[in-house]
């Protein structure tokens, strides 16, 4: 898989602090969402922190927990 580069870098930590204000807004932990997502909290660690590069399944699922539209989860700009 292709390193991510810098901008890149930076997409996905703002997309991580974007997750990390809604699930925060909704009154979630990141351990209750993990359990939503049928995932282990420390995933979700990393993709709030912009450690990884969610697929569009996982934002499709966060998306939905949160009781938004993945256009919305992801537009950041």
């Amino acid at each position: 898989m292709k390193k991510v580069n810098t901008e890149e870098k930076k997409y996905l930590k703002a997309l991580g602090n974007h997750i990390a204000v809604l699930r925060k807004k909704r009154g979630l932990t990141q351990v209750q969402l993990a359990k939503k997502l049928g995932t282990e909290h420390p995933q979700i660690g990393r993709l709030e922190r912009g450690e990884t590069n969610a697929t569009i399944i996982i934002l499709r699922k966060i998306a939905k927990e949160l009781n938004i539209n993945v256009s919305e989860l992801v537009s950041i700009d």
